[in-house]
């Protein structure tokens, strides 16, 4: 019980498969090519590195489903730290070269949330804009990321390129409008509204218009103006729109009210008129919205959940130590065998909701080498510890990085390396607290009775006082014998005395496999020998 509560923080609900969303009848082939939808989310500070993510993971998904006609951009950020505008430039170029490619881009700037200052700019390069409830584009006063508003080199490009997004995306709004976004070097704009005459029908028409368009309209156009007329913004003052104000100036297309994760990304997709499955919709950290083969899917969770793999490793390590104590029975390797075999298989996919499988092949080599030097250290080099050592190390790095996503691929279903870490060392903690509770009972081996390094009193524990004086007894008759190494012992290994094979260490140097040997030391841990003449 103490170890299941143990086990509590790391044993996760098995992941669910996510809903349908409502689709196209009679499309029913999941895998047939048709439009998809990728969703990225950028938050936080836009670091260079964010950029070089966002271009990898763009070429990445692209490639891997050409399909991809549509990307959802999710925005909560205010841009980057002062100097670093290139980060903003590069992920606002990227967003743009996809509309040139005739993908569709919308910004979605969430309810609460905002893109502020150099993330404005990311979203005026996407070709629509989503706001919800409370969300804000624009400037934000944070001296620690708004942009330079003078002659430096970063403001007049930020000018320069909101300006060209701007022009480029033919909205009802001077491009120089959308530079308020950024910058106070700007006119004064106004909301006009004039009524024009359509047949019998009078429809009116609003126009953002800076004061020296107005100073110059065309004497017809005046003559429809209606003389009200609302300041948006003074010179000197950068613009922050409410969702309502950008929905009003035409700024942001459409408004959303649920929050995205909580039917947002639905009704953003039917007022985008997009009808797709969750099938069809990719999040970049989270992979397909819906696998499209749940029976496989569900094994594969199955064999990822964190207590099937404490199952499967414990399995892995009982089937280890059983085989160690009664070697050549082969049932306990070939079980520890195949728990292993299924859990770095189960690895190899990616779970419900996670981009990447967490078993690459060369874990599994780390993994399989360490068991090998651990294999050698028992049956070749007894007492060399490097081995020993060595193979258990891999063995844990090996494992371990198996059930650990890569980096940049993690998501609410998997495991981190912490978590990992603490599974593999309960499961062998386990295992090792059963296998000593069982080793008495079960049958003595040439292995583990062996006298040398590992004895038989040490595995049933620490010794009683009648256990370690028949062991000093019998090791002390030993003492001045002679035999034959039949192994190298560098300096452990193994040595023939009287017909009797003993794991013994030697005294000084190396003694090569063949040489006379006599023991000159034969206490309850270890048995020394050198060269005798």
């Amino acid at each position: 019980m103490a170890l299941l509560l143990g086990l509590g923080p790391l044993l996760g609900p098995a992941p669910l498969l996510a809903q349908d969303l409502a689709r196209p009848a009679g499309d029913q082939d999941p895998r047939r090519a048709r439009e998809k939808v990728l969703i990225y989310k950028i938050e936080g500070l836009v670091q260079p590195s964010d950029a070089d993510r966002l271009e990898k993971r763009l070429e990445y998904w692209l490639k891997q489903e050409p399909a991809i006609k549509t990307l959802i951009l999710r925005i909560d950020s205010r841009g980057s730290n002062p100097g670093q505008l290139e980060a903003v430039k590069k992920c606002a170029d990227l967003i743009f070269k996809l509309n040139e490619k005739g993908i569709k881009t919308f910004a979605h700037i969430d309810n609460g949330k905002e893109a502020s200052n150099g993330a404005a700019l990311i979203a005026m390069a996407c070709s629509t804009i989503y706001m919800g409830k409370g969300a804000r584009l624009g400037h934000v006063k944070d001296p620690g990321t708004e942009l330079p508003d003078a002659k430096e080199k970063d403001a007049l490009e930020a000018r320069r390129l909101i300006n060209f997004y701007a022009g480029a995306r033919r909205r009802n709004y001077p491009p120089s409008f959308a530079a308020a976004l950024v910058s106070q070097h700007h006119s004064e704009y106004f909301e006009v509204t004039f009524d024009r005459q359509v047949g019998g029908n009078k429809i009116e028409e609003r126009e953002i218009l800076s004061r020296e368009d107005l100073n110059g309209l065309d004497p017809a156009r005046k003559t429809i103006m209606r003389q009200e007329k609302k300041s948006i913004t003074a010179p000197g003052d950068r613009l922050s729109l409410s969702a309502d104000e950008a929905y009003r100036y035409g700024v942001a297309e459409k408004q959303t009210e649920n929050p995205f994760e909580g039917g947002g990304i639905e009704e953003l997709l039917n007022k985008a008129r997009i009808l797709v499955g969750k099938e069809d919709i990719i999040d970049d950290q989270r992979g397909f919205l819906k696998p499209t083969s749940p029976a496989g899917q569900w094994l594969v969770d199955l064999l990822n959940h964190n207590l099937v793999r404490f199952f499967l490793l414990l399995g892995g390590f009982m089937g280890l130590l059983l085989e160690l104590k009664m070697p050549g029975t082969f049932a306990p390797i070939a079980t520890g065998c195949l728990c292993f075999a299924l859990l770095f298989i189960g690895g190899f996919f990616p779970v419900t909701n996670a981009v990447y499988p967490t078993t690459s092949p060369y874990e599994v080599l780390v993994a399989i080498i360490g068991l090998g030097c651990i294999v050698l250290e028992f049956f070749l080099f007894p007492g060399a510890m490097v081995f020993g050592l060595s193979g258990f190390a891999m063995l844990v790095i090996g494992v371990v990085l198996a059930m650990v996503p890569p980096s940049g691929g993690a998501s609410a279903d998997t495991m981190d390396f912490k978590s990992a870490l603490l599974l593999f060392s309960m499961a062998l903690g386990l295992g090792l607290g059963i296998f000593f509770m069982l080793v008495k009972f079960l049958p003595q081996t040439s292995i583990l009775g062996r006298r040398g390094l590992v004895t038989h009193a040490a595995l049933h524990g620490i010794p009683t006082a009648d256990s370690a004086i028949e062991a000093q007894q019998r090791n002390a008759a030993l003492l001045g014998q002679t035999g034959t190494a039949v192994s190298p012992l560098r300096p452990a290994g193994r040595a023939d005395v009287n017909g009797q094979i003993l794991d013994v260490v030697a005294d000084e140097g190396f003694i090569e496999n063949g040489e006379k040997v006599k023991i000159i030391e034969a206490s309850d841990f270890r048995i020394l020998v050198q060269r005798s003449q």
